[in-house]
């Protein structure tokens, strides 16, 4: 009980939105990075690739936020496939 407060200040993520995928999806980067960029901002320590990651505490709600993988600035990655696929 000493350390419940530790808990407490674990960091906790809102679900993603459901149109996560089409606004960071290829036609949405195009057309409105922005918005990718705004709602991804919120998910940024799922993937912080220079520690403090919230990845493992918060799994399932940092895998509904991948479409943001797009926003990485690499040439090797594919984008994320659509929901539909």
């Amino acid at each position: 009980m000493n350390y419940a407060k530790c808990q407490a200040s674990s960091e906790t993520l809102e679900p993603a939105p459901a149109n996560l995928p089409h606004l960071c999806g290829e036609f949405g980067l195009h057309t409105d990075a922005d918005s990718c960029i705004d709602l991804c901002s919120k998910a940024g320590c799922c993937f912080n690739d220079e520690g403090g990651s919230c990845l493992a505490d918060n799994f399932d709600v940092c895998m509904d936020y991948a479409p943001c993988q797009n926003l990485r600035d690499t040439d090797n990655l594919l984008m994320t496939a659509p929901p539909d696929l």
